[in-house]
């Protein structure tokens, strides 16, 4: 079902005046008015037209997400919700939970790390029942664009060791620091645990120390690309045949296109999910100026081939 622009906009409107639950009144513009405004954002309306969801977000202070049926003319709300997205189903919504605006705002002013602040939550909202289920710490989350049943999202890095044991360790490795080791170029963050979860059954399958993933247009074909930690966990690129493992629930349908030392990047599916794409760069020398070649995969192939390489002949 699609809505004109104008339709969706007047909707809003009307909307907004019914959730607040206030009429728009003329007020003399100060300084001390310009907290109060608020802005809406993240407007979406689902396939089925059944649902609308958009977030009200003041100036200063905690945004709310609105979900409001247009059959039954009700509202739900969810406090701090933003970003939200409607599966293509129209059975779910899926949106970020902000942390406390003062909370943060506080621990600012502290002038406290960009790790030590409170991170975002992922909501996941079920249409039907009006459960919601909530996971602390998500980076960011991704849903097929016009494919049902999955959703995929990343954590954040774990929070650093506040354990004795781990003060001392960054103590000794602080006081050990040399100066010179400025100018050397940082090592690259390793990824953090990527996520591929089943929403009607709520089944995940993690991957560690992912740094990239994305779906095919039709939700098919999952992909992901990891960095390993340089120990026990490998690099590489893994691809889930997401059409098969939502219907055989037993079993995930993983294959592994690389693994081992290298970096891989630029991970892609196509639209109908039987083709991937990626370019690593698999030279295990220190050498400065670096090299990445293009790797093509589908379905019906064993492993993953080269398209074009740059590596210098």
């Amino acid at each position: 079902m699609r809505l004109c622009p104008s339709f969706v906009t007047a909707l809003l409107v009307v909307l907004i005046q019914g959730a607040e639950g206030q009429t728009i009144m003329k007020k003399p513009l100060s300084h001390d008015v310009y907290d109060s405004w608020k802005k809406v954002s993240g407007e979406t309306i689902s396939n089925d037209g059944k649902w609308v969801a958009y977030s009200i977000e003041p100036q200063e202070g905690d945004a709310r997400l609105i979900l409001f049926n247009t059959n039954s003319k009700k509202f739900d709300t969810i406090q701090r919700g933003v970003n939200a997205k409607i599966s293509e189903a129209s059975d779910f919504v899926v949106f970020s939970i902000k942390p406390f605006y003062a909370e943060v705002k506080k621990l600012k002013i502290a002038k406290k790390k960009e790790d030590d602040l409170p991170k975002d939550s992922l909501g996941i909202y079920n249409l039907a029942t009006s459960k919601l289920t909530k996971i602390p710490r998500v980076k960011s989350f991704k849903l097929p664009e016009k494919g049902s049943g999955w959703l995929a999202y990343q954590l954040e890095k774990e929070p650093a060791d506040t354990t004795k044991k781990g003060k001392k360790a960054v103590e000794k490795k602080d006081d050990t620091e040399d100066p010179a080791d400025e100018e050397t170029p940082k090592k690259e963050e390793k990824g953090t645990t990527i996520v591929l979860r089943n929403l009607l059954t709520s089944k995940e399958f993690s991957f560690s120390f992912g740094s990239e993933f994305a779906f095919s247009k039709n939700g098919k074909r999952f992909i992901v690309a990891t960095t390993g930690n340089d120990s026990t966990v490998k690099a590489g690129v893994f691809t889930v045949n997401a059409a098969k493992s939502i219907t055989d629930t037993a079993k995930w349908y993983c294959d592994t296109l690389a693994v081992g030392k290298g970096k891989f990047k630029g991970v892609v599916c196509d639209e109908e999910g039987t083709q991937t794409a990626y370019v690593a760069d698999r030279d295990t020398s220190k050498a400065k100026q670096r090299y990445y070649s293009l790797y093509y995969w589908s379905e019906n192939a064993k492993s993953a081939e080269i398209l074009a390489d740059t590596l210098p002949q």
